[in-house]
C-alpha cells in the first residue's frame, strides 16, 4: 500500500486537511515537539541567564581550584623534624609520683647561695616576696575559714615534685631552664628549709625529695586515686 493511500484511508490526506493542519505538517520535526512540550521552551532571557550562570559556576570553580593550588605552593614551612634528643630537652614534666626526676643532688645552704644571686631580686632577700614576686614561706594553716589564706609554696603546694618541676621550668624568671640539676635541688631545698622541710645538713636528691611531706598534701581533691 503506497504512502498516499494510508494517509487517505486515515481520513490524513493532506488534501482533505485544513490549511492549519497542513501549515503545522509542514514545520520541520523537532520544532513540532518542542512546540508539544511547552515546559521544554526557554525564552531568549532565560537562556541567557542559564548560559551565564553555568559560565560563572565555571568560572568560579577554576578560581577556587586555582587559589587552592597557589596557598598549598605559597604556604609558609614552619618547624622541621627533630630527633630524639630534641624531644627529650623538653619532655622535662615530673608528676606526683616522681618519675623522671633527675640525678643531681644539692643542700641548703647551697641553695641559700644560689637563691641570692638569682632569685632574690624577685622573692626578696629571705623569701618574704616583693612586688616582683610572691612569698616563698610561711601561711601554713591559714586556708581554712574564717582566717585570710596565705597562699606560699609551704602552705598551698600539695606535693614536692611540683616544687622540683616548677623552678627547673620556670626560674628564674628571666632565664627559665638556665639551672642545672644540682642547682634546682639546692634551689628547692632552701625554699623547704624557710617553710620548715628541711635542716640545714639535708641533702635534697631524687629519693629524699619524695620523702617530703608538704602541709596540703590533703588539700586538694584527687581526681585520679588510683595513680597518685
Amino acid at each position: 500500500m503506497s504512502t498516499s493511500n494510508a494517509f487517505t484511508m486515515a481520513g490524513l490526506d493532506p488534501a482533505t486537511q485544513p490549511p492549519r493542519v497542513r501549515a503545522a505538517n509542514n514545520i520541520p520535526l523537532p520544532l513540532r515537539e518542542r512546540a508539544a512540550r511547552p515546559h521544554l521552551r526557554l525564552s531568549k532571557c532565560a537562556l541567557a541567564r542559564r548560559v551565564r550562570g553555568e559560565f560563572f559556576f565555571a568560572a568560579f570553580a577554576l578560581s577556587v581550584l586555582g587559589a587552592t593550588t597557589a596557598s598549598a605552593a605559597d604556604a609558609p614551612k614552619f618547624g622541621k623534624p627533630i630527633t630524639e634528643a630534641d624531644a627529650a630537652s623538653w619532655d622535662i614534666s615530673i608528676g606526683p609520683d616522681g618519675k623522671g626526676l633527675p640525678a643531681g643532688s644539692g643542700t641548703p645552704a647551697q641553695g641559700k647561695a644560689i637563691y641570692a644571686q638569682k632569685c632574690a631580686a624577685c622573692h626578696g632577700a629571705t623569701g618574704e616576696g616583693s612586688a616582683s614576686g610572691p612569698r616563698l614561706f610561711g601561711g601554713i594553716g591559714t586556708l581554712k575559714a574564717p582566717a585570710q589564706p596565705v597562699q606560699t609554696v609551704g602552705s598551698y603546694w600539695p606535693y614536692p615534685t611540683m616544687v622540683f618541676d616548677f623552678v627547673r621550668r620556670a626560674m628564674p624568671w628571666d632565664k627559665p631552664k638556665s639551672l642545672s640539676n644540682d642547682e634546682v635541688y639546692a634551689s628547692v631545698a632552701y625554699v623547704f628549709q624557710l617553710n620548715g622541710l628541711m635542716k640545714d645538713g639535708d641533702v635534697l636528691n631524687k629519693d629524699t625529695l619524695m620523702k617530703i611531706q608538704m602541709p596540703n598534701r590533703d588539700g586538694f581533691i584527687n581526681l585520679y586515686p588510683n595513680k597518685f
